[in-house]
């Protein structure tokens, strides 16, 4: 063989290599390197300083439930579709198109083919591509948001979409066979099919869900419920998790190998997570320079004058309209307020003004009624509902087995630490007042976080354990009336845990969701509101206050602060800092 035969076959190898490069789909090529190694403590790294609450199993996306836990899981791993930060308007994430069957039973979601699983090593602090998505680590992770033994609190919420997850929810012990039941399926590698329960004309707005995430079967399968642990976590959203300190804080670096086109426009490369749940505690921390913000409800609702008052705070404090909602839900399922005159009577008992004052710092709007004027084909928020009138509150509890609150039995509740405990004392005297109730008939047990509150107001909990009553919070997953109706208090549904029986209302929700007509659909949800809240309504919960309060942010800090996060979670990557300026404050501080 001649020299120059050989250079001629080495000529040819390499152009065919490179042509084979250029037509190899883009999964194949898009990273120049496999694996790389980054420096959490580079002084040059841009770091978002940022506060929460404390996570333990909530950090896997099939067990999410908390804002908290959303938060995070938003941030570790991408959805079929995402909310936008700034218009909460649906838009391809995972998914690059998606269409329905006509009779609306039939999702199908075509996928990226370019979104790789990346690990972390915390100890080397390499970052490492293991994978591409596919289609199958959808139809996982839709199967274990099924699975009630893994002890999630939003299965239900995906059995009331996707056709087959009930009965896995029921089972005790589930089957393969019930799994292959779930309404999903991967059609190829890069599509994915629903099957739902009825037509649902928003379905790609809860497709952005995080219980419908895809995980990585052969993480779970290996390490159980520690896969979730930074060293053995396999990621695909814009960070990967660095550290979590239980109790103290958790740190996010950036995930290198995220396509370009996904990842927002801001400049963070890495989050650190400080866990503090006093508000004095935060507002210190915020003033000197440990943190870069205090979201909007976080503030000691005692400091707010003197906050608006300082006017070295003046362009760091911003208003944010919220529409979250704060609401009391009872326990419909036994003694007193399986009576529905109870009901009305302590819904009737509580000035809404007073108690937002009192309770919430005067921050917040009153509502008598549960879905948002905000959210589309919404009734207004003053035109249904009872409200404050405690001349309909006595004739009510006059008709109920309790006249004059004679005979009302010892009655408990629980609460998150702050408002909410502040709601309970608040409501509690207001009862003795309006109705006459003995204050030493109510008791409440505070628990410090969420995910260790669900256990106990859970339908799954002995109904003798479970309290009558609980104030609770409930910020919207997406933008429907279906996900507060429908989500919230429809009888079929656990999340509100009100145990109430069904009735004829829970047809017209089941209606709403299906009906496709704008116009309709408004109209449906205004009389299921009056069914709900009106004079002769039957009052499940009693709505109370939506969101709006103070938050302050540091003016290095820039982004879709008012907007992002009011659906869903946060967009960390959305967000801008000019570090010259932060390092500065901090400094100062």
């Amino acid at each position: 063989m001649s020299v120059k035969r050989l250079h001629k076959r080495t000529f040819i190898a390499i152009l065919l290599v490179v042509l084979i490069l250029a037509v190899a789909p883009l999964s194949s090529v898009v990273f120049a390197q496999d694996a790389v190694t980054l420096d959490r403590d580079d002084p040059s790294l841009v770091t978002y300083y940022t506060h929460d609450g404390d996570l333990s199993v909530e950090r896997d996306p099939q067990l999410a439930g908390s804002t908290i836990s959303v938060r995070w899981v938003d941030n570790i791993f991408l959805g079929l579709t995402d909310l936008s930060p700034e218009t909460a308007e649906v838009r391809p994430e995972l998914a690059t198109e998606w269409s329905a069957s006509e009779d609306g039973l039939t999702w199908t979601f075509k996928l990226r083919d370019d979104v790789p699983w990346v690990s972390w090593n915390p100890e080397t602090q390499e970052a490492k591509v293991m994978r591409m998505v596919t289609a199958e680590d959808v139809v996982t992770g839709t199967r274990r948001a099924c699975n009630a033994t893994l002890g999630g609190s939003y299965g239900p919420v995906t059995a009331s979409f996707v056709a087959g997850c009930s009965e896995v929810l029921a089972s005790a012990e589930p089957t393969q066979d019930l799994f292959e039941g779930v309404g999903v399926k991967a059609v190829d590698e890069h599509t994915v099919e629903f099957t739902l329960t009825s037509p649902t004309g928003f379905f790609p707005a809860v497709a952005s869900l995080w219980t419908l995430r895809p995980v990585p079967a052969e993480q779970i399968d290996t390490f159980g419920a520690a896969w979730v642990e930074p060293e053995n976590a396999w990621s695909n959203g814009p960070f990967l998790a660095d550290v979590v300190t239980a109790g103290v804080g958790r740190t996010l670096i950036r995930n290198p190998f995220m396509p370009e086109d996904l990842r927002g426009p801001g400049n963070i490369d890495r989050v650190e997570v400080l866990v503090i749940n006093d508000a004095s505690t935060l507002l210190s921390a915020y003033l000197n320079g440990q943190v870069d913000m205090v979201r909007s409800g976080s503030l000691p609702t005692g400091e707010t004058e003197g906050l608006i008052a300082n006017e070295a705070l003046a362009d760091q404090l911003l208003f944010i309209n919220g529409i979250s909602i704060d609401y009391l839900s009872f326990n419909n399922g036994k003694p007193p307020f399986d009576d529905v005159h109870v009901r009305r009577a302590f819904s009737a008992a509580i000035d809404r003004d007073a108690i937002i004052k009192d309770a919430a710092g005067g921050l917040g709007t009153p509502t008598i009624h549960l879905i948002p004027p905000s959210i589309p084909g919404a009734p207004p928020v003053d035109q249904i509902g009872v409200g404050y009138d405690p001349e309909y509150a006595v004739a009510q509890l006059a008709l109920s087995p309790y006249p004059g609150c004679e005979g009302f039995p010892e009655v408990h509740s629980v609460s998150q630490p702050g408002r909410r405990t502040a709601y309970v004392e608040f409501l509690i005297k207001s009862w003795s007042t309006v109705l006459g109730c003995d204050p030493a008939l109510f008791t409440n047990e505070v628990i410090e976080d969420f995910s260790n509150m669900i256990p106990v107001i859970s339908i799954s909990n002995d109904m003798d354990a479970r309290p009558e009553w609980h104030p609770i919070g409930w910020g919207p997953d997406y933008p429907d009336p279906n996900n507060y109706d429908g989500d919230i208090i429809k009888c079929d549904i656990d999340n509100a845990f009100t145990s109430r029986p069904c009735s004829e209302v829970d047809d017209l929700i089941q209606a709403a969701r299906e009906e496709t007509d704008p116009a309709t659909r408004k109209q449906m949800y205004a009389d299921i509101e009056e069914m709900f809240f009106g004079e002769d309504g039957l009052h499940p919960i009693a709505p109370i206050r939506l969101a709006s309060n103070y938050a302050l942010y540091q003016t290095y800090l820039s982004g879709p602060i008012e907007t992002d996060g009011q659906v869903g979670g946060e967009h960390w990557d959305w967000y801008t800092i000019d570090k010259a300026a932060q390092d500065a404050v901090h400094t100062s501080a």
